[in-house]
């Protein structure tokens, strides 16, 4: 999804825009409003050919996000902080497009999480205690700048800690 380039990049807006704050739910440090902040973030945001890309992947025309306060969302892991990165939740918009801009080779954690259930079922179970490893799926990246586009509001996801 991104180049070098773009990862060189969105690394530098990221590193700019990131507050000198604790971390909050959790491990992470969230980043919002690059759309206003960054006039790159706010052209990636808005082309028309990723539109059209992720479009196609989905199977169905998309419609940009307007919450733009919140778009995107950057979660800033921070090593070695207690608890998740991100906790087990749902998203409040229909298609989230997520991916990577560290180099998670070295690192312990940060991985993307799913429970296969349906969403509400997976919550009753991630409640209950009685989740099974078989119901909880790891997925890859690959590498940096590949994006993982995901029905969010209907899938139960986190992040692990990074150690």
């Amino acid at each position: 999804f991104l180049s070098e380039e773009g990862l060189t990049v969105i690394r530098t807006i990221v590193e700019r825009e990131t507050p000198n704050v604790e971390p909050s739910r959790g491990s992470r440090i969230g980043i919002r409003g690059l759309y206003y902040s960054s006039p790159w973030v706010r052209d990636l945001h808005s082309c028309p050919q990723v539109l059209d890309h992720v479009s196609n992947i989905a199977g169905e025309r998309l419609v940009v996000t307007h919450n733009l306060p919140s778009a995107p969302h950057i979660n800033s892991s921070v090593p070695g902080a207690k608890g998740a990165a991100e906790f087990w939740h749902w998203d409040s918009i229909g298609f989230v497009g997520n991916f990577l801009i560290s180099d998670m080779k070295d690192l312990d954690g940060g991985d993307l999480e799913i429970i296969t259930k349906e969403k509400r079922a997976g919550m009753k179970a991630l409640v209950e205690g009685s989740l099974t490893a078989n119901d909880i799926e790891k997925i890859s990246y690959e590498a940096p700048g590949k994006m993982v586009l995901a029905q969010g509001s209907e899938i139960l996801h986190h992040v692990t800690p990074i150690k």
